[in-house]
């Protein structure tokens, strides 16, 4: 961008903005000249009108124009922030759920006595495929700082059970 579309879009007289563009350079707080600088050099005449030097009236009004656009960044990441903490307290509460149901499942399985129950009984085949389940609950809620989504999506990925074929005979 050169001064003379810099004024046309500022508004303000090509000397004007030839040397408030060469303050802003001399000054460091531009490299070029271009859409980004039009806002500061159009904030520079309410900095001079009330007294302050070109200098100080430059520093002040890109303060001014980088300072909100930071302050949107802000806010708008502290809303994320916001956001992953509710989810994280979410996942926190389920996966103190998950645990409570661990527990009790186990209380559960202690209680049953392997001696009471006929070794054929079909209790004692599922005594046993929940206490795998169980083992393979712990370890996965052990990994739980890896993603708590990750788990809850392998618990319950289960491939289809493929049907036996009965043999005929032709």
């Amino acid at each position: 961008m050169n001064y003379r579309e810099l004024s046309q879009v500022s508004g303000l007289k090509y000397d004007t903005v030839r040397n408030y563009a060469k303050v802003l350079i001399d000054e460091g707080l531009v490299k070029a000249i271009d859409e980004s600088t039009v806002s500061v050099v159009k904030k520079i005449p309410q900095y001079t009108a009330s007294g302050f030097t070109i200098k100080e009236a430059a520093h002040k009004a890109f303060e001014d124009v980088y300072r909100s656009s930071g302050s949107e960044e802000v806010a708008v990441l502290q809303k994320k922030l916001s956001d992953l903490e509710w989810e994280n307290e979410s996942l926190r509460s389920e996966l103190q759920e998950s645990k409570e149901v661990i527990e009790n499942l186990i209380r559960k399985l202690e209680s049953l006595s392997e001696e009471e129950t006929p070794a054929t009984s079909e209790l004692v085949v599922y005594r046993q495929d929940v206490n795998t389940t169980v083992d393979a609950f712990k370890k996965a809620l052990k990994s739980a700082g890896q993603g708590f989504a990750q788990f809850i999506h392998w618990l319950f990925d289960t491939e289809s059970e493929k049907p036996v074929e009965e043999n005929r005979e032709e």
